[in-house]
């Protein structure tokens, strides 16, 4: 992975330790999982759909949402070149190597 890019600057990235992976899953399991307890609970055939359900629906899949995204960025999987081919031909987002010169010097 490229640390410096063609402009001169250096990316430092944080890499999380032990004790603060914790934490993340702490969080998770404190927030995360009693909201979505709470979303299936509104999924149930006696719960009026309301403006009031509609408003806790989403908020609460937003959150829940938004915090499986996050999850994510946990778990390091190293994609093969061929792999990674696939993935650019079936993106929308544009293939971009910083360590090419597609920078400016």
């Amino acid at each position: 992975m490229c640390n410096e890019l063609s402009i001169g600057l250096q990316v430092v990235w944080h890499v999380p330790n032990a004790d603060e992976i914790a934490f993340a899953f702490e969080i998770f399991d404190e927030l995360v999982v009693p909201t979505f307890d709470k979303l299936e609970a509104l999924l149930g055939d006696d719960v009026a759909r309301d403006a009031t359900w509609r408003n806790d629906f989403c908020r609460y899949l937003s959150f829940v949402r938004d915090a499986f995204s996050g999850i994510a960025s946990l778990a390091k999987e190293e994609a093969t070149e061929e792999e990674r081919k696939v993935y650019y031909a079936t993106s929308d987002l544009a293939y971009v190597t910083f360590c090419s010169s597609v920078l400016p010097t």
